[in-house]
């Protein structure tokens, strides 16, 4: 009895990881803007780069302590988790709106200053150049999107065309 109990509980969490790791598979990054001069303000009138993060499934998904990034070198294999944190910008605990339903989605604001709000974020954007832009989960090990955007003229945004 007490090895079927194990062999349960086994199959119990390795299923719950397998449900998470799908459930972040429907977490993209949907559409970034890095030369926004005159499209979406922040709640301050600013116009700031941003990405936008969307749930396409169907349930709900707290997004709230994943990272973004736009730096390269958190591909390094032997870099360890502190180092490639640090690389990275958090997306804060204690934001409802982190909290995507089906089909919703959230924008975050690069080149700030999180004490600007939560949906502010450190996330550095060269309007210029090609940017590469990367979600992971909360444990900044898993990259679970990622994107190139290329250099891209004032107001133009890149879009997920297909989900």
């Amino acid at each position: 009895m007490n090895k079927f109990g194990l062999l349960l509980c086994s199959l119990l969490i390795s299923g719950t990881s397998v449900m998470f790791g799908q459930i972040e598979k429907n977490i993209k990054i949907s559409e970034v803007m890095t030369n926004n001069t005159a499209n979406v303000q922040d709640e301050y009138g600013q116009c700031k780069a941003w990405i936008e993060i969307a749930n396409i499934s169907h349930t709900t998904y707290n997004i709230r302590g994943m990272y973004i990034t736009t730096n390269r070198a958190v591909l390094n294999k032997e870099l360890s988790v502190p180092e490639r944190v640090k690389m990275m910008s958090v997306i804060p605990n204690g934001e409802n709106r982190t909290n995507l339903g089906g089909h919703q989605h959230l924008l975050f604001y690069c080149n700030s200053k999180p004490a600007q709000g939560s949906l502010h974020l450190s996330v550095p954007v060269d309007s210029g150049k090609p940017t590469w832009v990367a979600l992971y989960n909360g444990n900044g090990i898993n990259l679970i999107d990622s994107v190139t955007v290329p250099a891209l003229e004032a107001n133009q945004s890149y879009a997920l065309v297909k989900n």
